[in-house]
């Protein structure tokens, strides 16, 4: 059986273009019926969940990112995935 995530989340640097990666970070994922964490980047979340969604990055070294009205559409068998990219400013 097959689930889909709902939103495929990304962070880069935004001076280097640099892939952000790792376990240290926090993104939060919330909706009218729905919140979710993880700690780790890249992230898969939102499986099979249609909706309107807030991501939040918090990651060490640089500012949180947050992006709202993010929405999540089904079709006939499973949510189209919403690839999100953070471009990450640094602290300072």
């Amino acid at each position: 059986m097959y689930a889909a995530p709902g939103l495929s989340i990304t962070a880069r640097d935004a001076a280097t273009g640099a892939s952000i990666q790792g376990n240290d970070v926090r993104v939060i994922l919330s909706a009218e019926r729905q919140a979710d964490t993880t700690r780790s980047l890249p992230a898969s979340l939102a499986y099979e969940s249609p909706g309107t969604y807030t991501v939040v990055l918090e990651v060490p070294g640089y500012l949180r990112w947050e992006r709202t009205g993010i929405r999540v559409r089904a079709d006939q068998c499973h949510v189209k995935t919403v690839q999100v990219t953070a471009d990450l400013r640094r602290e300072g």
